[in-house]
């Protein structure tokens, strides 16, 4: 469990730097900003506190991420940075999965 919320925090961190990078790269970018924020804000919550809506929030932020980079940008525009984003967001999904599964028992 303590793996799990580690590897979903330090990814979120990562990835959370990254959309800043890239936030701040060039203008049409800019709605990077408000996920860079939010990853970062949910990553350190997830590595120094335990509780079950920080989980929550790591279920529903990285999923409005992956749907907002397959709806609004398209497959076909995709580069490797969202591709990477992406597969970040399909774990820290997954990872949040199991958690909220296991702290219900």
């Amino acid at each position: 469990m303590q793996t799990l919320r580690y590897l979903s925090g330090t990814l979120l961190v990562i990835s959370g730097f990254w959309h800043g990078v890239l936030g701040f790269k060039t203008t049409e970018n800019r709605p990077m900003l408000a996920f860079a924020v939010a990853y970062l804000v949910l990553g350190l919550l997830l590595i120094f506190r335990k509780t079950r809506l920080v989980n929550i929030g790591t279920l529903i932020i990285p999923l409005a991420g992956f749907l907002a980079a397959s709806i609004k940008i398209g497959w076909s525009n995709f580069d490797f940075s969202l591709y990477t984003f992406v597969v970040i967001d399909l774990i820290v999904i997954l990872c949040s999965i199991i958690l909220l599964m296991k702290y219900k028992k």
